[in-house]
């Protein structure tokens, strides 16, 4: 599997989402989840921590070691190590 084919559904899913709307529904949420292949990992930037997901707002939520989890609204995710198992 290439980095392409774990990319391309959630972009063919962004482009379906309702621009309009502000939050995210919960299933809207859950497909997000199950495509998820940041979740868990750990990353140095935009901020140190562990991806955590998205929030109904869009910000993509990333929990550091110490303090509350870290909503962003913007950046590029640079991966803390690159493992290829998981």
């Amino acid at each position: 599997m290439t980095l392409e084919d774990v990319v391309q559904p959630i972009v063919s899913a962004l482009r379906r989402l309702d621009l309009g709307a502000d939050r995210l529904t919960s299933a809207e949420l859950e497909r997000f989840a199950r495509r998820d292949w940041l979740s868990g990992r750990d990353i140095r930037a935009p901020a140190a921590g562990r991806a955590a997901g998205l929030r109904e707002d869009g910000a993509f939520l990333v929990r550091p070691a110490q303090g509350a989890e870290i909503p962003l609204r913007s950046g590029s995710v640079e991966l803390a190590a690159v493992s290829h198992t998981r």
